[in-house]
């Protein structure tokens, strides 16, 4: 990387605590692994992580696949009190970081959550350039996702540094030449700095 790295931060689970498995988990009868694996492929969650439908209609499919018997007004609840606290250190990290390199956030959200996770980390404050799924109308890890960021961003993959907490994601980002890491919490990506030199 010859020029300043762009640092790109996925928020969910990077900088910003999340809770809410417990709650599928006991909705669903399934374990955490099971709820996380059947998220991941979970149709609905990607039609709205896309911004392809609204809520309405995704709590009307999500009820037909995952067979639960929950109330929109329950599951819209729920879904934004899944946004729990940016981790300890996260908004010191963002100050010590932004005189120093461009940064920007890729996230697959939803328009339930997305206003809670963008207050709660002070997006608009430290994050110019932000890739939000349900706004771009694209997800991770889908290759197109990463091929509009990088075009957005007018670098070159090398030049980026990626933190996310899902392997799929930080797999299909390297496939493109990115520099990315799979962190959890904000000391893993400290780590992560410091051995790029970049702390």
């Amino acid at each position: 990387m010859q020029q300043a790295p762009v640092l790109l931060f996925d928020i969910s689970g990077v900088l910003v605590e999340l809770g809410g498995m417990p709650e599928f988990v006991r909705w669903s009868g399934m374990s955490e692994k099971q709820v996380g694996d059947s998220w991941l492929v979970c149709e609905s969650a990607r039609a709205l992580e896309s911004g392809r439908i609204g809520f309405s209609e995704f709590h009307t499919a999500f009820v037909d696949e995952w067979n639960i018997e929950i109330t929109q007004d329950a599951l819209r609840e729920a879904f934004a009190s899944w946004v729990s606290v940016a981790f300890d250190g996260a908004i010191d990290l963002l100050q010590e970081l932004q005189p120093r390199y461009r940064l920007a956030c890729l996230c697959n959200t939803n328009e339930v959550q997305w206003p809670v996770v963008r207050k709660t980390i002070q997006a608009d404050r430290f994050f110019p350039m932000q890739f939000i799924s349900h706004l771009m109308g694209r997800v991770k890890p889908d290759p197109v996702t990463f091929t509009h960021v990088v075009q957005a961003l007018n670098t070159t993959p090398e030049n980026i540094v990626y933190f996310d907490d899902s392997w799929r994601n930080v797999e299909s980002a390297q496939a493109f030449q990115i520099n990315a890491f799979q962190v959890s919490g904000v000391g893993e990506v400290r780590q992560v700095l410091a051995s790029l030199g970049l702390l």
